[in-house]
């Protein structure tokens, strides 16, 4: 009962070094097939990048990119083959603890809902510019209410080329 909790904290504290779900599954593979085994015992693995795409179900491209994470957080080193018929000796570290004490860490995590909320935003965005979208159709198909057929609606342009329609009071 007390590792279940303890494998969760240890994969909390992966995901607080900001790789994404695949890159998690590549790492989540080279700690099962590593020697020695243990999540945050240092060990060693030979295999080649095509098995670790199989097992963790993710595109060749993504595994590269993952390696290339895990090795950039000081996670993982990976020393090539001397040939491409040879496996690739991947050497893991341990979780780096200068990392997860980082004073860097609050950042991350407020620019990660700083997004999350830009997108949210994003999609808010898009609610409103349909709407207009239906307004301006129910116009140019004379489907207006008595107040907007006396509000004449200017047209524009903005900086980036999008139409742009401004509800007014005065005439034109």
């Amino acid at each position: 009962m007390n590792e279940g909790k303890e494998q969760n904290c240890f994969w909390q504290e992966i995901e607080k070094l900001g790789g994404t779900p695949a890159y998690n599954e590549v790492l989540r593979i080279i700690l099962k097939l590593k020697v020695p085994r243990g999540k945050d015992i240092p060990g060693m693995l030979g295999t080649t990048h095509r098995t670790l795409m199989n097992m963790a179900e993710v595109s060749l491209g993504t595994v590269g990119r993952a390696l290339n994470f895990w090795q950039s957080m000081g996670v993982i080193v990976v020393h090539p083959s001397k040939s491409r018929h040879e496996p690739t000796t991947i050497e893991y570290l341990g979780l780096p603890q200068l990392i997860l004490e980082h004073p860097l860490i609050p950042i991350m995590e407020e620019l990660k809902n700083l997004i999350l909320r830009a997108e949210d935003l994003a999609d808010s965005l898009r609610v409103v510019e349909s709407k207009v979208d239906q307004i301006i159709r129910d116009t140019q198909n004379n489907e207006l209410s008595t107040f907007r057929k006396s509000k004449p609606i200017v047209y524009g342009e903005t900086d980036d080329g999008r139409t742009l329609y401004v509800i007014s009071d005065e005439e034109v």
